[in-house]
């Protein structure tokens, strides 16, 4: 199978959605750390955003990847199943997602009031600080890498609906084999999920790396 169709344009949209969301959290923590504060109201109206635009674009994503794995072969399973299973996966990695964000961004917002009132930074130091965290590049990279995440799990729940259906699926890993492929994932081209071990994609930060699934002949 080859990688999701449309991923560049799902990676861009994702990335344009969430460098919104961070722009309009960064204004908040800048204001918050000349006040010396954040508000656990403001917390919570941060992650809500980010939630809103992580579910659904994950959601979608996975429901396309895992319909484009049941057409490559035909269309066994269910569309209804694999959209249940996308649904469920987006809501839990976003869950997940914005939780680990939201623990990083409170020691991050932490240590910059201390530095700003100790004069360690200025509050030009402080709104350089916020960018880093909350800029094109951190979205640039959430958007890339859970647009691996995303069709990867739909391609796992797929093979795991084969399974249950009395066939033998094989999950393979698959990358663009060319001169950007990083080392981690150079050697993993080709193998088979169960050779390397259970790892699955992705494998690291703006991994681009995808599954596919094949079927083994039944042994007698």
């Amino acid at each position: 199978m080859v990688d999701l169709a449309d991923r560049a344009a799902r990676e861009a949209a994702l990335a344009r959605r969430l460098g919104k969301a961070m722009s309009e959290a960064r204004k908040l923590l800048l204001q918050a750390v000349e006040d010396g504060v954040v508000d656990e109201n403001e917390w919570r109206a941060i992650a809500e955003v980010f939630t809103q635009v992580l579910q659904v674009q994950l959601e979608q994503t996975a429901v396309a990847a895992g319909m484009a794995a049941s057409e490559a072969l035909g269309g066994l399973v269910d569309s209804a199943t694999l959209h249940q299973s996308a649904i469920a996966w987006a809501r839990q990695a976003t869950f997940e997602l914005v939780s680990n964000l939201d623990a990083r961004n409170r020691e991050l917002l932490q240590a910059t009031i201390e530095d700003y009132f100790s004069q360690r930074l200025t509050i030009a130091d402080v709104e350089a600080r916020l960018t880093q965290a909350f800029g094109p590049s951190r979205a640039s990279t959430i958007a890339v890498t859970e647009t691996t995440n995303a069709p990867s799990a739909s391609e796992q729940a797929f093979a795991r609906e084969l399974a249950q259906m009395g066939l033998q699926p094989v999950l393979v890993i698959n990358n663009a084999a060319d001169d950007r492929v990083c080392p981690i994932c150079g050697p993993l081209g080709g193998k088979t999920v169960e050779e390397a071990g259970g790892l699955t994609p992705s494998f690291h930060p703006n991994c681009r790396c995808w599954l596919s699934t094949e079927l083994r002949e039944a042994t007698r």
